[in-house]
């Protein structure tokens, strides 16, 4: 064999180049235009390229799922939602407290409920609480509720020395004309206008005396509710006709249990609450006496400690010269009223209450 390629155009010519200007002929030309078949992997028609296999034909690929959110994830909740919440309700992060709930007295009852500090255990209103905000209300009232106290106590002892007057007067001119007689009848009417005068001076004293409890009580759940009291706000009587009523009924039953130590006491444990409801509530005598024995059986501990707190502070106060009482009695005042809203909260004759 020669180790040198025939002439082109030879018939052993393995490349076939034919004659000079003939086109370069390879085996079978390259077809251009038809695919390139690999594996014979047919793309289906209409559908674009890198779309998954099992995904429907004319449906878009489903890409708004984050990467790492859990593969049981509802479509459309957000990452971190509680699988059960239903979809497009907000999340509930925690009861918010609700001020003003009605406090649940029974079949017959309708007084707010007790307030529940958020973030503490549900154990209610504390009597020492009520006493630290009785006396940051004092501090930013103090100039009414002393002018207020000096006001009424002025006014009481004018009742009283012009009472005395009259009674003097009248005791004297019926003294003057006084005829005796043997059968002793003139000394006994002039000792029965003594005493008759006596009588109706201590009972308008007793009365100036309850109203200006009540209202002093006014004026303290004013400051309770909104955090301010205008110098009228003592001097509004509210429901009066049952606030001495009230008086009546609750000054018959200490004189009845006077010969006792404890049952006075147990007396003022269950009617604490009894006049806050007729001048809050507008209840009558006995409804709020029921009010009352109802909401101290359900805070007894409390209750007890709010009374005994109360006592002590008066007793220092006293203690002072009585000029302590001008800031003790204010300040336990506030604290029972305190106690009383936080217990009952806020009714339709007041605005929601200041806790801060």
């Amino acid at each position: 064999m020669s180790q040198f390629p025939p002439p082109p155009g030879s018939p052993q010519d393995p490349y076939q180049q034919g004659q000079p200007g003939q086109p370069y002929q390879q085996g079978q030309p390259y077809q251009q235009g038809q695919p390139y078949q690999q594996g014979q992997w047919q793309q289906p028609q209409g559908q674009p390229y890198g779309a998954p296999q099992g995904q429907p034909q004319g449906q878009p690929y489903q890409q708004g799922q984050p990467y790492g959110a859990p593969q049981d994830q509802p479509q459309g909740q957000p990452y971190g939602a509680p699988q059960d919440q239903p979809q497009g309700q907000p999340y509930q992060q925690g009861q918010p407290y609700q001020q003003g709930q009605p406090y649940q007295q029974g079949p017959a009852g309708g007084f707010p409920a007790a307030p529940q500090y958020q973030g503490q255990q549900a154990t209610g209103p504390q009597a020492t609480d009520a006493f630290g905000r009785g006396w940051n209300l004092f501090t930013k009232n103090w100039g009414v509720l002393v002018g207020a106290i000096l006001v009424w106590a002025i006014g009481i002892i004018i009742v009283y020395v012009v009472g005395m007057l009259a009674v003097t007067t009248l005791f004297a001119g019926a003294g003057s004309s006084l005829s005796v007689d043997s059968s002793g009848g003139a000394f006994t009417g002039l000792f029965a206008v003594g005493i008759g005068g006596i009588i109706v001076l201590s009972l308008l004293l007793v009365v100036a005396t309850v109203l200006a409890g009540a209202a002093f009580l006014h004026g303290a759940l004013r400051i309770v509710d909104t955090g301010r009291a205008s110098f009228g706000d003592f001097f509004v009587f509210r429901n009066p006709v049952h606030v001495l009523l009230l008086a009546l009924l609750l000054g018959v039953v200490n004189g009845v249990l006077s010969f006792t130590f404890i049952l006075p006491l147990i007396a003022a444990f269950f009617t604490f609450f009894a006049l806050y409801f007729v001048i809050d509530r507008g209840m009558g005598t006995i409804e709020a006496i029921k009010a009352s024995v109802d909401l101290a059986s359900k805070n007894v501990g409390q209750t007890i400690l709010i009374l005994v707190l109360a006592y002590v502070v008066t007793f220092i106060g006293m203690l002072a010269c009585g000029v302590g009482m001008l800031v003790a009695g204010p300040v336990s005042l506030l604290a029972g009223t305190v106690f009383y809203r936080w217990l009952t909260g806020p009714s339709q004759q007041s605005v929601a209450p200041n806790h801060g």
